[in-house]
């Protein structure tokens, strides 16, 4: 957690008034714990390009968000025929989500990736003009989880915009992660987790812009615009608004040296591995490497018991013994997608430390037995 959110949460523990305030209660201490709020509201909004601040809906996250925003738009448009687009390489959050409206009626199109993880605007076109007579929403992430592949995002909004339908977008991988990165783009939900940019965990953000449609997802209060009900975790909040103002202290162009001098050395002392999406605009921290014949969940576990702590996937899912669905979804066969390794760096990351990184996955890489490619074939 960055020093900023830290400080957040430490006032939240020492000001006893914060501590036990509801900043929907109106004696003095709930006001001053909404003061709090609303100053991270402001700071937050500022951040990312936000005219007006009322727009943010405080959540526990981005899975939340992005389940609010897909379940609260169907159900708005409950009496008529609605229509989602989206692709095969989303977070399990909107896969999950959109596998639930499909068998509730709703019109689920799923775009096809290239093998770069790019979908093809071509095809966004001819989704929307297909399903013209519906309420269509278009929900996509600006950057891939596994990948950090990020996509299209002003041309998506500009055909969006272009076609009159609604547009959502998955931001939680963007933020703070891609160099001068402006949310100078129309959308009509924005999907934020704040532990992204080192705030604590459990809280997010949805953001709803006027006149969106949407119905609530919480019931039980007035929280939130009548969007969102439920007491706020103040604590998580006022961190988030402290960590993004820690983002302009960010320094990208270290963090995407460090990924590209990792790789090198990767690419170069290791046989047999591959970098996922390398010659496509990327997150500055992120890398895919697939190890050929090599279990992903074999090196994680191998790695994890000498200090690091990587992914074979997403986060959500590091348990998981199943093929990556991203690298399914690009091309490759079941024995690849079992051989991924995702490596993410922090602002925090050092020189030394990649190469002390480098040195253990390459002797993990050596000492682990390549399985069989028909073992998961079949």
């Amino acid at each position: 957690m960055g020093q900023a959110a830290k400080a957040g949460l430490l006032r939240c523990v020492l000001d006893e008034p914060l501590g036990f305030a509801n900043p929907s209660s109106i004696h003095f201490a709930g006001r001053r714990t909404r003061e709090l709020v609303e100053q991270a509201r402001d700071k937050i909004a500022q951040e990312i390009q936000l005219e007006d601040p009322e727009e943010i809906v405080f959540t526990s996250g981005a899975t939340e968000s992005i389940n609010t925003t897909l379940k609260g738009f169907t159900s708005y448009y409950r009496e008529h025929e609605v229509c989602v687009i989206s692709s095969l390489t989303e977070h399990e959050a909107t896969l999950a989500t959109l596998g639930y409206l499909s068998e509730n009626g709703a019109t689920v199109v799923y775009l096809p990736v290239d093998k770069s993880g790019q979908i093809n605007l071509s095809d966004l076109k001819i989704a929307i003009e297909k399903n013209a007579a519906k309420k269509t929403l278009v929900s996509l992430m600006i950057a891939n989880n596994e990948t950090g592949v990020v996509h299209s995002y002003k041309e998506i909004a500009k055909i969006c915009r272009e076609a009159k339908v609604f547009l959502h977008f998955d931001g939680a991988q963007a933020l703070g992660k891609i160099e001068n990165f402006a949310w100078d783009f129309s959308y009509d939900f924005l999907s934020l987790s704040a532990h992204k940019v080192g705030a604590a965990k459990g809280v997010g953000a949805l953001i709803v812009k006027k006149g969106a449609p949407i119905h609530a997802f919480f019931h039980g209060g007035s929280q939130e615009k009548k969007k969102r009900a439920g007491t706020l975790n103040v604590a998580g909040i006022i961190s988030f608004g402290e960590a993004m103002k820690d983002l302009q202290t960010w320094d990208f162009q270290k963090m995407k040296r460090l990924r590209d001098s990792f790789e090198e050395k990767v690419l170069s002392e290791i046989e047999g591995v591959s970098i996922q999406s390398k010659d496509a605009l990327r997150l500055v921290n992120t890398s895919n490497l697939v190890f050929e014949g090599v279990r992903g969940e074999s090196l994680l576990m191998a790695l994890d018991l000498e200090g690091f702590a990587v992914s074979s996937g997403s986060a959500c899912h590091s348990g998981s013994i199943q093929p990556s669905h991203v690298l399914l979804a690009m091309g490759f066969d079941k024995p690849a997608a079992s051989s991924a390794l995702r490596v993410s760096l922090g602002v925090s990351n050092t020189e030394e430390e990649l190469l002390l990184f480098v040195a253990a996955l390459k002797k993990q890489v050596q000492r682990i037995p390549t399985f069989s490619k028909s073992l998961l074939a079949k």
